[in-house]
């Protein structure tokens, strides 16, 4: 099959309305997201930076939180981990099934240890499945983690803690009643590769996967708020510490930093 022009992977008028209208979602979502992180460090002065680790939508997330002009200082960086072994590599991931919640969860999980961030988003699934799988269009895990100190038998101890969850952007569109259009878009494209030896049209194809890019970034931003609602997380001292060690310098150079491969 011939490399397609740009042209033919230009959705249609029609599906860019829709996509404006979930890009607006994701920024509203992101919004809400860095208001209850600013909340925090001004009730609590705890300062939570976010850091993602994203497969299907390899970066979108955070280039949505940093395309609103605020709170910088809680953004803390990404790993667009697109491939299998980019998952393994930069985030430890050791589960065979990148498709699963134990994935999400190592992945979140991963980027924490990985990294000096305390709050972590992370997202895997399926935006253009194989034919074998078409009826997983839409199906991503997503997975939330970030410290949490308790007391245990009058020591304080610091742990990670993380939850998952799965969701279907192709049947998940009840939770915004004013995007029923997704559902139809994603039938359409199913319906229209009957067998392994039909395709859809590309634009159709790229329209997909860009509607559901964003309505994963959007509602992988809203599990992290209901997360954050939930629980009351920490920054640990540790962390505070590399951070410290990070800024020393000797000779102009920073005296810290971990040894390249």
């Amino acid at each position: 099959m011939p490399f397609p022009s740009l042209d033919e992977l230009k959705p249609s008028s029609e599906d860019l309305q829709l996509i404006h209208k979930l890009k607006e979602k994701v920024l509203q979502a992101g919004y809400n997201l860095l208001k209850k992180v600013y909340d925090i460090s001004d009730k609590d002065n705890i300062n939570l930076q976010i850091a993602t680790s994203e497969s299907l939508t390899a970066g979108l997330i955070m280039s949505s939180l940093v395309n609103l002009p605020i709170g910088g200082w809680a953004k803390y960086g990404c790993f667009g981990v697109y491939d299998t072994d980019a998952k393994r590599v930069f985030n430890s991931v050791e589960v065979d099934d990148v498709y699963t919640h134990t994935c999400a969860k190592e992945m979140a999980i991963g980027i924490l240890k990985n990294s000096n961030a305390t709050f972590a988003i992370s997202v895997t699934g399926n935006a253009m499945p194989y034919f074998i799988d078409l009826n997983k269009l839409g199906e991503v895990f997503i997975g939330v983690a970030g410290y949490f100190t308790k007391e245990v038998n009058g020591e304080k101890t610091t742990e990670i803690i993380y939850e998952t969850r799965s969701i279907n952007n192709c049947l998940n569109t009840y939770l915004d009643s004013d995007i029923t259009e997704i559902n139809k878009k994603c039938r359409s494209w199913i319906s229209s590769q009957p067998n392994s030896m039909t395709y859809a049209k590309r634009s159709d194809t790229a329209a997909i996967s860009r509607i559901i890019r964003n309505y994963t970034a959007t509602l992988a931003m809203r599990f992290a708020l209901e997360f954050l609602n939930q629980h009351a997380l920490t920054v640990p001292d540790f962390i505070k510490e590399s951070k410290d060690k990070n800024k020393k310098k000797q000779d102009k150079k920073h005296i810290y930093i971990p040894t390249s491969k």
